[in-house]
This record gives structure tokens, sequence and C-alpha cells, in this order.
């Protein structure tokens, strides 16, 4: 079995905080539980935008029946920093821009 390269480590440690954070809004009652697992993570069109785009609010807003942008600020919200992730952050319409952290 080979070693997955590191930009695909890098996604999945990312998409794992976005679950985790999601499962956290859930159970504070924030977001209602429900949302599909697959959701893309991708290198953004600008750079500018950071090292990483997730597009989960924009696929979950219809089933959660809730709005993209209260979906995106209540992941990101929750999402601890450090290690893989540097910053995070919201991005219209609903994408969340990731930053890796120095140790990545």
């Amino acid at each position: 079995m080979s070693p997955k390269n590191p930009t695909q480590l890098a996604v999945d440690a990312v998409k794992n905080a976005i679950w985790a954070a999601y499962e956290d809004a859930v159970e504070a009652g924030t977001l209602p539980s429900g949302a599909p697992d697959r959701f893309d993570i991708s290198e953004p069109r600008e750079k500018g935008w950071g090292d990483l785009a997730a597009n989960f609010a924009l696929v979950w807003a219809g089933v959660l029946n809730v709005e993209r942008g209260k979906i995106a600020q209540e992941v990101a919200s929750r999402i601890r920093l450090g290690g893989t992730i540097g910053n995070i952050q919201v991005a219209g319409p609903g994408f969340v821009n990731v930053e890796l952290g120095n140790d990545w």
C-alpha cells in the first residue's frame, strides 16, 4: 500500500475537522443532523483565498434546509485551529477557505 500524498493528507485532515465541528454544532443544537458525507475540498481558484476551499455549506444547505452562510459560519467557528489548520475564513457564497498551519 503506497502512502498518500501530502495534499491528500491535508484534505483528509481538513475534512475530519469539518466533520468534528459539524457534529459539535449538531450536539449544541445550532444545526440539524442529516448532512450528507460528500462535499469537495480543493485548491481555490485564487491563491489569495487560502490553501484549500471547502463547499460543504453549499452541498448541505438544501438537505438541512438551512441557509448556506449560517452553515458555513457555524461549522467554521467550531473548527479548532492549530496543527494542520492555521486559519479559516467563510467566503461567499458558502465556501470556507482554509490556510494550512505552519506545521504543515
